[in-house]
């Protein structure tokens, strides 16, 4: 059974909203889909309470790829959100993608990197860009470790391929006109960590299975019985976000963001239930 455009289908676990546009579905999904259910990639599943555990059991077996909790402030813009970029395709993204996530900021930084060398640098500046604003400190430790996993990421798994065993102790460059970006983006109530590269060789089926065996797993097991790589790296940060989008154009382009809480009332956010998002741009 085919869920979404062109044949679009409502079942009693599934209700389709009235946020549904001509271009992308929104469904809130009110029980387990029909067995062979398979969702169109352009659907937007609203849940409502859905751990992380439970959303990746539909991520990864039902082939959704945008998750939105229905609960919690923001809802509706969350989704408006979601269609613009999933309807905006290649052209509109190809300029950093962030700047539809959170608008308008108010600061935005952003750090080049070409070597594993700088990573001290990179990470210990994102962290700094942070903690120079108001209640920021708070967030050191989470940013560290997000802006660390992003690093490693671009440095040794987009560009050398999803599948590298590269030990990490090694010394890698990028090609010159190849940077990875790492972006750190504040607003009022939101904070954004993402990392763009210019290979785009994430694999997203391959991640979503590893990031749902890590919490099968747990962590630790996953990495004992696995290469790990960029699924460990991204429950890691997934564990850190209140909204988690991964946009990949294949050979031009890979994009991650973590999206937390911030500001006055961070500390009353509810980090149990989360967005998440998987984009696979064609040309």
């Amino acid at each position: 059974m085919s869920i979404g455009k062109p044949k679009t289908l409502t079942t009693p676990s599934l209700k389709r909203h009235a946020l549904s546009t001509s271009n992308v579905d929104v469904f809130e999904l009110v029980s387990s889909p029909p067995t062979g259910s398979k969702f169109s990639s352009n659907v937007v599943a609203l849940v409502n309470g859905m751990n992380p555990t439970e959303v990746f059991k539909y991520v990864a077996n039902f082939g959704i790829r945008h998750v939105i909790q229905a609960k919690g402030q923001g809802r509706i813009e969350r989704v408006k959100k979601a269609q613009e970029i999933i309807t905006a395709g290649a052209e509109g993204l190809s300029d950093f993608p962030g700047k539809l996530l959170l608008s308008p900021p108010t600061f935005h930084s952003n750090f080049s990197f070409h070597s594993s060398d700088e990573k001290e640098s990179v990470v210990e500046q994102a962290v700094s860009t942070v903690t120079a604003h108001s209640g920021g400190r708070r967030f050191a430790d989470d940013v560290r470790t997000i802006a660390d996993e992003f690093f490693t990421n671009v440095i040794y798994n987009a560009y050398h391929g999803p599948n590298s065993r590269i030990s990490r102790t090694v010394t890698t460059k990028l090609p010159k006109d190849k940077a990875g970006e790492l972006h750190v983006m504040g607003s009022e109530n939101e904070l954004m960590i993402a990392v763009f590269d210019l290979f785009g060789t994430l694999e997203i089926e391959a991640l979503i299975q590893k990031i749902q065996k890590s919490f099968f797993l747990g962590i630790s097991r996953s990495m004992s019985y696995s290469s790990g790589g960029a699924g460990i790296g991204c429950r890691l940060v997934l564990d850190r976000s209140q909204r988690y989008w991964v946009i990949v154009f294949p050979g031009v382009f890979t994009a991650f963001f973590s999206i937390m809480p911030f500001g006055p009332d961070a500390r009353d956010a509810d980090m149990d239930h989360k967005d998440v998002h998987f984009l696979k741009l064609t040309r």
